[in-house]
Order: structure tokens, then C-alpha cells, then sequence
């Protein structure tokens, strides 16, 4: 039998929730099996393991008797198609599409041995499900077997009466399969046309590309899109679009569209989770940036409200609602809640692969968080991890960003050798870049002067004049990401007036409320 690798059987045990593992005992224990002891004890001290340990487990298992490596391997494989076959017969209770198939696998079994009534009756069953949850795929599989079964039983009197009605679903099936599969396609040539677009990205430019590929008349309404499945991709397409170009009013528009038409679903939500999620996240997103501040904390809780499927619907509930809530105080200039935030979302994240949060997302959070809270070295800490990431063409900007961040903690760090160092780094990434941007130049070139500079009002007179600098930058479209991911104008501000940022992003903040 092959070996089954470590991490494979660990990682998978480590992904079920609570009532994966609950539904397996129940499974397993319904098996009569010499290896019922030794699987089931297997799978606990995996369970408790927080890193692998394979001598450990072989230790627990066998109790420090010698034993060949390949039954230990016969062992973990045993166990991993068990826990398979398992999760198998829990997803059938819970998802549609594992029902379907469950039911055209008994069609196929009582059809060999011809027991075409009953075939015939799981049928009806089957046809129920696809038609109410819009699964055209298994539609069309149910009346390829209608036809088949009328053969078999030589029932000419069906086939003269339903071919018509088979032929018009058949159609019906197709035509939607090949709206779906449309949408589905246009949405992915969007996420390549975006990606293809690195940082210092004129955003006019990157709009004007994007419209004209949303003019396609498929794309012209919602009417355009002939189901369930293939609305949810036209609205994903629309968020998608106007998340990218900053309209924020029309991804709140259609994000909350989307909510709309899944809510008056609700059966639905549970096939659709992933797209439900990401609906709330873009929702909740857009309120932060219209600064609908009163709606923010309703979508955060209903994010965590979101009933966990699986593993992955669980990654996917932290991630959205982490992210959106670190974006909420840093908007808000509530440092002190983001740092609370933080610290619960450290915790909380115990039970899922770190690798989903050693992203340039989680790290530019972390630093703004740190930053805003006047927690300089733990920025630092999160910017050189941030650095260490190879950017992807899609999130350079991003990766860039870090690099003019460093220069800005460093000088709040009041440490000028620290300061030269991280000068000299940033030059050299400077030096090797084709598309520098005049920000990131003029910022690099202020700190070196700054770095120079021991006299406090001279100092001050320098952010003076890169605040001149700055507003004129910010009338050119290809520099204004950067003003967009960082509040860099009012950090200028607060060193110009000589106030903490926290206290400045806070009070205007307050203004905006108050004259609201």
C-alpha cells in the first residue's frame, strides 16, 4: 500500500471543524474493524499535536515497540481514506451536489439490475433537487437516464409522449450552462486584466480598460444573466469592477444587490457560501470607504454570523471579518481598537494554516495598526516580514508601499544609523525599479535630508514644504495610490502642527461625523 506523506493525513485531521470530527467517531465507530483502536487513537494524537511529530505518534500508537515503517504508512493511509470516505457521506447532509450524486450513483446500481421502477422514482427525487437548486449539470444527467431507462424497458408510449418535453429542458439546461460558463469565464479575464497591471498604474488608464470590457452585451443587465448561479457571477463581475476602480458607491450598490437577491434565497446560502462572504466583505468594505460608518459594525457582526459549513467557510468568516474590522479603525483613527482587534485575531487564528496570514495584506494592516497606535518597532517588525514576501505583479504597489513605510517608522523611531541603513535599502530597490514614481523619489529624498537635519524648526520647515509637494502630486492620477493606501497627508499635518497622527486621524474623523 503507498505511504500516505506526514503532512498530508496532519493537515487534512487539522482542518475539520468541531462537528467533522464529532460526525467521524460516529462513522468510524459504525465500522467493525480490528484497527478500529489503533486508527481512532491515531487520529486523537494527531489532533492534539500542534506541529508533527511522527516518533511521538508512533510512540502513542505501538507503545515504544519496534515496528516497520511501511505498517505505520499502512496505518496513516488507512486512516486517510476513512476520514475521506467520511467527510464524503457528511458533506451529502449538508451539500446539494453531494446528494445529487448520491442519488445518480443508486440509479446506476439499481439499473444494472434492473429495477427500472425504483430508478425511476430516485429520478423524480433527483429532478426535484436540480430544478429547485438550478444544478443544470445533474438536469441534464437525470433525463439522459429517462431516455435510457424508456429503452431498456422498451417504452415507446414514454418516448413518444416526453421526447418533446426532454428536448426543450435539454435545450434549456444547455443554454444556461453556457450563460453560466460565460460569466464565469468573463469574470476570471477580469482578475488577468487587473493582474497584468503593476503599481504606479494610471487609474484612469486602468478605468477606461476596464469599462470597455464590461461593455460586453452580456454584461448589459442582470436580465442578461439566465440564472441563480450566473447572477451571482454577474454581480461578481460589477463588485469586482468597481472595488478596482475605487467606486466604491457602485460596489455598496451591487455588493448589497447581491445580499438581496441571496437573502430572498436562503436555501441557497449554504451552496453559495463563499460567494455570500465575499459579498458581506465587499459590502462592509465599501461602507468603510463612504464612510457609512453607522452600517459598519451591523456587517461585521453579521460576517461572524455566517453559518461555517467547513474548514475553509471558517478561514474565509476570520479573514473577511479581520481585515474589514482592522479597516474600520484605521479609518476611524481608533488605533486603540485595532491594537484589542489584533491581539483577538492572534488568538483566534490558532486554528488555521499561518500561511494564510503571512500576506502583504495581513502585514500592511498589522504596520498601519502598530503605526497608528505609536507602536513603532512592532510596525517595523510587520514591515521587514512584509518585505521578506516576493511581490506578485498584481500586488507591487502594495510591496512598494512597504518600502516608502519603512522610511517613515524609521524616522519615527528616531534613530538616525537605523534611518541611514534603511535609506541605503530603500535607494537600491529604488535604483533597480523602471517605473519609480515621483512620490516614492521625492520621499526618499526628504528623509535624506531630514536624516541631516539636528535643528527642530528647520525639520519642520521641511514637512512644510513636502506638504506643498504632496497636494501637487496628489493632482496627478498616476501618484495618488499611495495617498490612497496611506494617510500620508495627515501624517505630514501632524508633524507640521505637532500632534500625535492617532490624535489628528481621530479628530477628523469626529469632524466628519459631526457635520454629517
Amino acid at each position: 500500500m503507498p505511504k500516505t506523506p506526514s503532512n498530508k493525513l496532519f493537515k487534512l485531521i487539522k482542518s475539520l471543524n468541531g462537528s467533522e470530527k464529532r460526525y467521524f467517531k460516529l462513522y468510524s465507530n459504525a465500522k467493525n474493524d480490528n484497527k478500529v483502536n489503533k486508527y481512532i487513537l491515531l487520529f486523537d494524537a494527531i489532533d492534539l499535536q500542534e506541529t508533527y511529530d511522527e516518533q511521538s505518534l508512533r510512540n502513542i500508537i505501538y507503545k515504544g515497540e519496534a515496528v516497520q515503517t511501511r505498517k505505520f504508512s499502512e496505518l496513516k493511509n488507512y486512516l486517510y481514506e476513512l476520514l475521506l470516505k467520511s467527510l464524503q457521506a457528511y458533506d451529502e447532509k449538508i451539500s446539494i451536489d453531494y446528494k445529487l450524486k448520491r442519488l445518480m450513483q443508486s440509479v446506476r446500481v439499481l439499473f444494472k439490475r434492473s429495477h427500472y421502477n425504483e430508478c425511476k422514482e430516485l429520478l423524480r427525487k433527483a429532478r426535484g433537487l436540480a430544478v429547485k437548486y438550478e444544478h443544470f449539470m445533474a438536469l441534464l444527467e437525470i433525463l439522459r437516464w429517462e431516455k435510457k431507462i424508456a429503452y431498456a424497458q422498451i417504452d415507446i408510449a414514454f418516448l413518444d409522449q416526453d421526447m418533446g418535453r426532454i428536448e426543450k429542458e435539454e435545450k434549456n439546461a444547455l443554454g444556461k450552462l453556457q450563460n453560466l460558463s460565460a460569466l464565469q469565464n468573463m469574470f476570471f479575464r477580469m482578475l488577468i486584466h487587473i493582474d497584468k497591471y503593476t503599481s504606479g498604474r494610471d487609474d484612469k488608464q486602468l478605468g477606461v480598460m476596464l469599462h470597455e470590457f464590461i461593455q460586453q452585451p452580456l454584461l448589459a443587465s442582470l436580465e442578461k444573466a439566465k440564472s441563480y448561479p450566473a447572477r451571482l457571477w454577474y454581480y461578481r463581475i460589477y463588485t469586482l469592477y468597481y472595488a478596482t476602480i475605487y467606486n466604491w458607491e457602485g460596489c455598496y450598490k451591487t455588493s448589497k444587490a447581491m445580499l438581496t437577491l441571496m437573502d430572498s434565497k436562503s436555501e441557497m446560502i449554504k451552496e453559495y457560501t463563499t460567494d455570500y462572504i465575499a459579498g458581506l466583505s465587499k459590502l462592509t468594505r465599501s461602507c468603510v470607504f463612504l464612510e457609512k460608518y453607522d452600517e459598519v459594525g451591523w456587517y461585521l457582526e453579521k460576517i461572524k454570523g455566517v453559518d461555517a459549513v467547513a474548514y475553509d467557510d471558517s478561514l474565509k468568516i476570520h479573514i473577511a471579518y479581520y481585515l474589514n474590522k482592522f479597516a474600520f479603525c484605521i479609518a476611524t483613527g481608533n488605533f486603540a481598537a485595532g491594537l484589542e482587534a489584533l491581539k483577538k485575531h492572534e488568538a483566534d487564528r490558532t486554528g488555521f494554516d499561518e500561511r494564510y496570514f503571512s500576506v502583504d495584506t495581513f502585514y500592511y494592516n498589522y504596520s498601519y495598526i502598530y503605526f497608528g497606535a505609536g507602536h513603532y518597532k512592532e510596525a517595523l517588525v510587520s514591515l521587514e516580514k512584509w518585505l521578506k514576501l516576493s511581490p506578485s505583479n498584481g500586488k507591487l504597489d502594495l510591496y512598494r508601499l512597504a518600502r516608502v513605510l519603512q522610511l517613515v517608522v524609521c524616522y519615527e523611531l528616531g534613530d538616525p544609523l537605523l534611518m541611514g541603513e534603511v535609506i541605503q535599502q530603500v535607494h537600491r530597490y529604488q535604483k533597480k525599479q523602471k517605473c519609480l514614481s515621483e512620490f516614492e523619489g521625492a520621499l526618499l529624498n526628504f528623509f535624506k535630508e531630514v536624516n541631516k537635519i539636528a535643528d527642530k524648526e528647520m525639520e519642520q520647515a521641511s514637512f512644510v514644504q513636502l506638504k506643498v509637494l504632496f497636494l501637487k502630486l496628489l493632482a496627478v492620477p498616476s501618484e495618488r495610490p499611495f495617498f490612497k493606501l496611506f494617510n500620508f497627508m495627515t501624517w505630514v499635518e501632524s508633524k507640521v502642527n505637532s500632534q500625535a497622527f492617532s490624535d489628528l486621524v481621530r479628530k477628523q474623523y469626529l469632524s466628519k461625523m459631526t457635520n454629517k
